[in-house]
């Protein structure tokens, strides 16, 4: 009888001590989580929630002349500006902020706000505006490039 009693006290004692360890694990990631949502916060880097909506696509027109590089808003909020970077004439990148407020499935002309050339790379991140700051969307970024 002994060892039946005894078998339930072990049995206890790992139950206990998995729910222990699985409660740590737990509150150990959902600690990073939230550290490094507000680091991005902090930085000016929205946070996935913030940008989970905010969608991006670009094309190029090259019927016209000169080629035109439109910015596409295929998500459903609005986009209040936008960074661009891009790669100048001696090498040197370049970076520009556009305050043109895109609203859901509106374009921009980008030849209309920066000197578009052909076949260079522009890095097209969105930045949103929340509780009067912007915020950048870092991964819905896209790399824009006509030839």
């Amino acid at each position: 009888m002994k060892k039946k009693g005894s078998s339930l006290a072990i049995e206890t004692i790992l139950l206990i001590g998995f729910v222990v360890i699985g409660s740590v694990g737990v509150y150990m990631w959902a600690r990073s989580e939230s550290e490094s949502e507000a680091m991005r916060v902090a930085y000016g880097i929205g946070s996935r929630l913030q940008c989970a909506d905010i969608k991006i696509d670009f094309n190029c027109d090259d019927n016209s002349n000169p080629t035109l590089l439109a910015i596409n808003n295929i998500g459903i909020y609005t986009i209040d500006s936008f960074l661009i970077r891009y790669e100048d004439v001696s090498s040197d990148w370049q970076s520009k902020t556009i305050d043109n407020a895109l609203k859901p499935f509106e374009s921009l002309n980008l030849n209309d706000v920066i000197q578009f050339q052909l076949n260079q790379d522009y890095e097209i991140t969105p930045l949103v505006k929340i509780d009067s700051k912007l915020y950048m969307c870092k991964e819905k970024g896209i790399v824009a490039k006509c030839s």
